[in-house]
């Protein structure tokens, strides 16, 4: 899987990286969503106002949607604390993941 593999480490790792050079293309116009899965869909939340990010999980995969209209597609620049705490604990999340 991408955890056991090391991926999920790699590009959360990569991610920061770029977060922290401010290396994206775009410059402050950029927008960044998070998406993961395992046996359901995890969007996350993570607007500017937000102490840390929230997970909403859509769990039918046959009749999928997009749970929230806001806070899921946000200004790098303008939300990287809270993106930058949820690459920090993305990992950690789903180690048990097999």
């Amino acid at each position: 899987t991408a955890v056991q593999s090391g991926f999920l480490d790699a590009v959360a790792a990569g991610l920061k990286q770029v977060i922290a050079d401010r290396s994206y293309p775009g410059g402050a116009r950029t927008k960044m969503a998070i998406v993961t899965y395992d046996t359901s869909v995890h969007f996350y939340k993570l607007g500017a106002n937000l102490s840390q990010p929230q997970m909403v999980v859509v769990s039918d995969l046959e009749d999928m949607f997009l749970p929230l209209a806001e806070d899921i597609l946000v200004s790098a620049e303008e939300c990287e604390n809270t993106i930058l705490t949820l690459l920090d604990t993305l990992p950690g999340m789903f180690r048990s993941t097999k």
